[in-house]
Formats: C-alpha cells, sequence, structure tokens
C-alpha cells in the first residue's frame, strides 16, 4: 500500500505544475486572476495567502470574444476540494470582467481529523463496486503506464467499467459543513446507462456521494403533449452555411454522405440529400482524418470528431460494425421505412456520423472549440487536450425510447447512445436531428460550465443543461423564415407524431399563450427535463428578440455567440440567474452590451427580471420570480427653458438636451409641468430609460 500511496502523491504534485504548460500570455491572465481573487477572498471567510495553492484546473481565451476564463479548484493540505470551483473571467485589457464562485469558507476548521488507517485506493474500488451492486471478480489491475486527468492513477477491470477507472484524493464536503478525505473515482457501467463518478470515504470505503456523467433524456410516450396546429412549409436553407472546401486535395478528404441535411430534423422535413458538408475552419482536413496529414485514417464513420457505429449486441463497446464508403468516402445507403431499422444500418450510422460532425461543426463555430474543451482526435495545434472524439452507438440495444450522452472530463472520450424508439414500424433514435443535437448539447453545456475538467458542475437542483440542449436542438434545425411565434415541437419523429407535436410541457413558443410558463413555473417542476423546459423557453425568446431586432441571420449569430460564451462565464453549480448573468456578461465582452436592455426584457418577460432571487441553487422550489428590468443611475432636475417654445414637444427635446445622465442613454422624456408659451420657465422632467424604467 505504501508504493501505491507515494506513487499517488507524486502524480498529485505534478499535476499542480500544469500552469507551466501555459502560454506565456495564460501565464499572464492567471497571474492577474490571482492578484483579484486575493483583494476578494476575505468576503469570503479564506485568506489571501491559500490563493497561492489553488489549482489552475483550466485557462483559455475564447477567439469570439478575447476574454481569457480562468478556473481553479480551491484546496486544502495539496489535495483539491470537491466541486469548489472558482472561475474569473478577463478581458482583453486585462480587466476582471466578472467571477464565479464556489469556494468554501475556513477551510482549516473544517477538516476532519480520522485517526483510522488510510484504505488502499483499491480497497475503496472493491467496496464502490460492491454498494454499487457490481459483480467482484478480483480482477482490478494497476494500469502503471497510464496517468489520468488531474493527478489521477489509473486501473483496469473490465467487470466493473468499459472504461479505465482513474483514483485521486480529495475532501468532500459532507452536509453537516465538513471535509471527509475520500477517494474519488468513475465506472462506467457497461450498459452506457450509467457512469458513476463517486466520492468514497478515505477509511471506511462507504459512498459519500455519487454523479452520473451520462445524461439521460428519459423520452416516454405517454407523456407527450398532443398539441397540434397546422404544418410549416419548409425550405432546405440552413441560416449559417459552413465554410466548405475549396482545395482540391482537401475536397479529396471529403466525404460525400446522403443525410436529413440540417436544418432537416428529419424525414418528417423533408428527404434525404447528398452532400459534401465538412467546415474548413472546424474540421481543416475533413471528417475521417485524425493525423493532420492530406489523405483519410477511415473509410468507415470514423474521424476525428465522431466514431459512429452499430452496437445492437449493447456491449456498450468500441469497434463495432461501421459502414464503408471506399476510397472515394461516398456513403450512400436506401431506407425504406415499411422494413425494420435493422435493414437500415448503413443508412442509420451514415446520419448518426453526419449529425455529430455537423453539431460539431456548428458549435465550432460559436466557441465550442479545441482551447474549450470540444471532441476531438487531434485539435491540430490549436489547444486543449485532445484524445475524446464522440464514441456514437447507432441501434443501442440496451434501451428503448431513450437518447444518452456522458461527458467525462477533457480527454476521455464522451459517449452517445441512441436508441429504437417503440411503434410500427420501430423507429431509429439516430435519424432524428434534434435528438442527436439535444444529446451533443449535454457535452457542450458540461464541457464549458467550470471548464473543460470540471464536469461535475451541472449536478446541481436547478441547473438547466436539459434546457440549453433543447434550445440548441432548436437553433441547429431553425428554418430561413421562421418565425419566434412559430410552434416547435420536440421529439415529434421518433414518437410518430406531428411536427407541432411535443414531449415537452409545451411546445416552444414566442406566443405566450403556446408557451406560458415563467421563472415561477420551475419551482415546482418534476426532474431536469420540465424545469429545462423552463430555461429553453427564455433562451428561445432571447434568440428571437435578437434576430427581430437584427435581422434572422445576424440575429442568429448574436444569439448563438452570446450564449454559448454565457456558459463559460457564469459560475459552476448554475441556477438561473447565474445563467441570465452569464448572458449578460457575454453581452458586454461580445458586443460592448449592446443589447443590455433587450436581454433584460427577455428574460424579465418570463420572470427573470432583476429583482428574481434564484435562492440556493441546490434547490428549485425556493427562487422568487419578478418581472423588472433595471433602473439606470439618472441625475434628474429641475430644467431651466431658457426660451419660447411653441409646444410641449419642443419643450422636451429641449429639456432632454439639458438632462444629465450616467449609464444607458434616455429613451423619451416628457414634460409634466409646462406653461405653453411661458418664456424661461423652470419644469418638471420624466426620463424613460431604455429599459422602460420611469424615473422623475
Amino acid at each position: 500500500m505504501k508504493r501505491i500511496l507515494t506513487l499517488l502523491g507524486c502524480l498529485l504534485i505534478s499535476q499542480f505544475l500544469t500552469a507551466q504548460d501555459l502560454t506565456p500570455q495564460l501565464k499572464a491572465k492567471v497571474q492577474i486572476a490571482r492578484d483579484y481573487l486575493k483583494t476578494k477572498v476575505l468576503e469570503w471567510g479564506i485568506q489571501p495567502q491559500e490563493v497561492a495553492a489553488w489549482k489552475v484546473s483550466n485557462a483559455n481565451t475564447s477567439k469570439q470574444s478575447g476574454v481569457t476564463h480562468v478556473y481553479f479548484t480551491q484546496t486544502i493540505n495539496g489535495l483539491e476540494i470537491y466541486n469548489a470551483i472558482v472561475n474569473v473571467n478577463i478581458t482583453k485589457e486585462d480587466k476582471v470582467l466578472g467571477f464565479g464562485n464556489r469556494s468554501i469558507s475556513n477551510v482549516g476548521q473544517k477538516v476532519l481529523n480520522n485517526k483510522q488507517s488510510l484504505m488502499d485506493p483499491s480497497k475503496a474500488i472493491e467496496l464502490a463496486a460492491k454498494q454499487l451492486g457490481y459483480p467482484w471478480n478480483n480482477q482490478l489491475k494497476l494500469n502503471a503506464a497510464s496517468k489520468g486527468s488531474n493527478g489521477a492513477i489509473v486501473y483496469d477491470d473490465a467487470a466493473i467499467s468499459t472504461e479505465p477507472i482513474p483514483v485521486k484524493q480529495m475532501y468532500f464536503p459532507t452536509a453537516d459543513g465538513k471535509l471527509r478525505l475520500c477517494w474519488d473515482m468513475s465506472f462506467a457501467e457497461k450498459t452506457g446507462k450509467e457512469w458513476w463518478s463517486l466520492r468514497v470515504d478515505a477509511f471506511t470505503g462507504a459512498i459519500l456521494n455519487k454523479t452520473n456523467w451520462v445524461k439521460t433524456c428519459g423520452f416516454n410516450h405517454d407523456e407527450h403533449n398532443d398539441q397540434c396546429i397546422e404544418k410549416r412549409e419548409f425550405t432546405n436553407i440552413h441560416l449559417n452555411e459552413p465554410k466548405l472546401k475549396t482545395d482540391q486535395s482537401i475536397m479529396a478528404m471529403s466525404g460525400t454522405y446522403r443525410v436529413y441535411a440540417f436544418p432537416f430534423e428529419s424525414n418528417n422535413f423533408g428527404s434525404r440529400t447528398s452532400l459534401n458538408p465538412s467546415d474548413d475552419s472546424a474540421s481543416p482536413f475533413g471528417w475521417h482524418d485524425t493525423d493532420g496529414a492530406v489523405g483519410a485514417e477511415y473509410t468507415i464513420t470514423r474521424g476525428n470528431n465522431v466514431y459512429a457505429q452499430l452496437d445492437d449486441d449493447a456491449d456498450n463497446g468500441t469497434f463495432g460494425y461501421s459502414p464503408d464508403g471506399g476510397a472515394g468516402l461516398t456513403f450512400d445507403f436506401p431506407i425504406n421505412f415499411a422494413n425494420a431499422p435493422s435493414t437500415y444500418v448503413d443508412a442509420s450510422i451514415t446520419n448518426l456520423f453526419y449529425a455529430n460532425n455537423f453539431i460539431h461543426d456548428f458549435t465550432h463555430r460559436y466557441g465550442f472549440d479545441e482551447g474549450s474543451g470540444n471532441f476531438q482526435a487531434n485539435n491540430y495545434g490549436n489547444g486543449g487536450t485532445g484524445g475524446d472524439p464522440v464514441i456514437a452507438d447507432s441501434q443501442d440495444a440496451s434501451d428503448v425510447d431513450n437518447a444518452r450522452f456522458g461527458t467525462p472530463a477533457e480527454g476521455s472520450s464522451p459517449r452517445m447512445s441512441m436508441y429504437l424508439f417503440n411503434g410500427s414500424p420501430m423507429r431509429a433514435g439516430e435519424l432524428d436531428n434534434l435528438v442527436i443535437s439535444h444529446e451533443f448539447g449535454h457535452g457542450v453545456s458540461t464541457r464549458l460550465t467550470g471548464g473543460p475538467a470540471n464536469v461535475e458542475c451541472l449536478d446541481n437542483d436547478e441547473q438547466m443543461g436539459e434546457g440549453w440542449s433543447d434550445w440548441l436542438g432548436l437553433m441547429a434545425t431553425m428554418e430561413t423564415g421562421d418565425q419566434g411565434t412559430d410552434v416547435r415541437g420536440v421529439g415529434s419523429y421518433v414518437f410518430g407524431l406531428p411536427i407541432t407535436s411535443t414531449i415537452r410541457q409545451t411546445p416552444y413558443s414566442t406566443d405566450m399563450t403556446v408557451n406560458p410558463a415563467t421563472y415561477a413555473t420551475a419551482f415546482s417542476t418534476v426532474g431536469p427535463h420540465e424545469l429545462g423546459y423552463v430555461w429553453a423557453g427564455m433562451l428561445w425568446d432571447l434568440s428571437w428578440a435578437l434576430m427581430d431586432e437584427y435581422g434572422q441571420a445576424a440575429g442568429f449569430d448574436i444569439a448563438m455567440n452570446m450564449i454559448i460564451e454565457g456558459m463559460k462565464q457564469q459560475a459552476c453549480s448554475p441556477g438561473f440567474v447565474d445563467g441570465r448573468d452569464g448572458i449578460l456578461a457575454a453581452d458586454q465582452a461580445l458586443n460592448g452590451g449592446a443589447n443590455y436592455c433587450l436581454i433584460w426584457k427577455a428574460f424579465a418577460r418570463r420572470g427573470l427580471g432583476v429583482s428574481a432571487d434564484q435562492g440556493s441553487t441546490a434547490d428549485r422550489s425556493d427562487g422568487i420570480e419578478a418581472f423588472d428590468t433595471p433602473t439606470s443611475d439618472y441625475t434628474l432636475t429641475s430644467v431651466p427653458i431658457a426660451a419660447c417654445y411653441p409646444n410641449a414637444a419642443a419643450a422636451a427635446a429641449a429639456a432632454a438636451m439639458a438632462v444629465s445622465t450616467e449609464g444607458t442613454p434616455l429613451g423619451t422624456v416628457t414634460i409634466n409641468t409646462l406653461v405653453v408659451g411661458t418664456c424661461n420657465a423652470t419644469v418638471t422632467v420624466t426620463a424613460t430609460d431604455e429599459c422602460l424604467n420611469s424615473r422623475t
């Protein structure tokens, strides 16, 4: 045991030196962040000198905003404290734009001193496996050649986990306010339904805490809403086409795929087309490359961003069957919906491969890129860790009427599981592009919130992961000419429903007679999907407010950039207020705050106004909704009218010029007291700012 624990200590020490691998520019930003925190932490019950020991889990600079996001993990005795994440956002001008604080005060007084012998990590794994009901065959082996992320040592045991089992020491904050020493580990359950992240007491072996990295959509046909509204007309024109390849040598590596091309959700919206769609900036060597040199490494549905395969034996492994496009990378396979999905496996896997790659390229364009922790085997020198393409399982036989996405920390591959859906005939989930986009969205929000090394930040009760996923699915399948008041459903194909039916509480629409949800709706919701529906409705309103303001194409880009950047800005374990404030900070970084009032109006309309209070983000039921927007810091005075004006409007214009303002410019000015025709009078002015707050 002594030898193993010594090895662990060495790995922990080496992990604390990762900041030395940062570029000089990022090192400078990290120091700015540390210096800033030293001025803040006394307010949090933390001594400034403690900040020097906090671990930098990640630092990256957003290409869209120029903001550098620095993520710290609080430590004590050289060990991390679970989910004690502090993130600092620093502008191009080296100013602190904002921060998120999930630190713990007075940690030195909270560490439990235990006189028992420290448990060997292999014994902790055994006890944890038995508590979870897994078979224990004593096959655990130390993978001495493998060092996991964050200083972990790694074990292998195929009987209990399809993935290696990384183990490290940390402190876990218990409900009684103490910090208990524990072993942190993860088990990827063999069916793929759970990927447990565990905190196991380092002295007793009891599981103190567990979270599931796999997000389960929990589709249930009995829960869908059958509201049916007249079918829309569709045109296959996406608002934001990818930057298509022009270099002939690169084009030769790009496949041709017969698929339901975005923005089509499925065959409910149009027919399959054959296209060559990869994006130069996001996938510079095509979708079948992994080495960054001209020439595809794979002719099957495998490449840098995703490996799509059949999992009809439910083994949740790799190297399942994948269709082969041949030397020409041509993936053109028939579908006959009168037959069982097993007869069109090639076509369904091709669509799964295409849709994952499309969403990879689509989100890359708006900020989910290599430095931010996206999913790629090779990051082509663009920052980040790499080594983590999506493993996408088609027609997974371990479940039905469902879809899942499991997201480990950067450097390990996430897994998407798509299942068959009951019906006559059965339907393959991988032919629904909105559902695939939704699942991929779980990976986006998990990697961006708290940074790509911290994938436990969306496990609190008020986290909005399902909301971001629905929103991303809706945006990726938006048609040119759509309107905010249109009725958008979710899950229509997989359940054979009319396109405006939905498995959510209502369809999505900016029309509040269709979707009446406000922040208070979230307080009584059950499960992550009902709560996520409320958040997605707010994001949908905001996106359409921007498109109404700037035009559909320009507003679409602004919304995508802003909401993805907002996830980077917000705190770990966010609630609705944190999410809203992250978006406001993102607008400041991206657009100089140009949409300040538009954002406030969109959120206030659904109860997330200035006076809204999320309470504890560990409890969705303790919030307070409010519909107010901000007031600006106006200096309103009695205004002398130094000339004669023929009418009230002319006097109001003169008064507006005389009012001293700070912050948001004046919107309208009215005169309360004025005798028209009187010269050199003093009048009282009421000013109304852009957020529609009246001040006198």
